[in-house]
């Protein structure tokens, strides 16, 4: 589902395209060092979507020899900010679940973020998770909020602050 007001989901910069703005998401989750650290890679990204892939190893499963939820729900969470962002201006995750629906095992693992609808501030993603064989793990339905371009980042702030 597109965007009701794609202008509000999608600030054109008239020096970059679409094309350099997506890099750019993709270089800022690059940077991520909680999702480096579990394997997990941003491969696309566009207007509210993106797609994004985990290497899933015994280091990702239970004790019970199975995915960890807290892997399938790292990977959906950075696929679903990565869209959120995608959008143009910084977003925060201000609410998420998942629904689990099969076990998964080691190998590689996909999410899929999906814009539902936005307004504004807000903006309502679906994440799929699957496995290899395309087989559905997980649902994480989410809510981003957008941060106000003006206000700047808690650290643009604190060092507004100590100056």
């Amino acid at each position: 589902m597109q965007c009701h007001n794609p202008d509000q989901c999608w600030q054109h910069d008239d020096n970059a395209g679409p094309q350099v703005h997506e890099a750019m998401v993709i270089e800022q989750f690059e940077r991520d060092q909680f999702a480096v650290a579990n394997g997990i890679h941003v491969v696309e990204v566009g207007r509210g979507f993106c797609r994004a892939k985990m290497e899933a190893t015994d280091r990702h499963l239970n004790s019970l020899g199975m995915l960890h939820g807290g892997a399938i729900f790292t990977l959906a969470d950075v696929a679903f900010a990565a869209a959120a962002n995608a959008c143009g201006d910084a977003a925060v995750s201000i609410n998420a679940g998942v629904n689990y629906l099969r076990a998964g095992t080691a190998g590689t693992i996909w999410a899929e973020a999906r814009q539902v609808s936005c307004s504004r501030k807000m903006a309502v993603f679906d994440v799929r998770v699957t496995d290899e064989s395309g087989q559905t793990l997980a649902i994480l339905h989410g809510l981003a909020y957008r941060l106000d371009p003006r206000s700047g980042s808690r650290k643009e702030k604190s060092e507004r602050a100590g100056q």
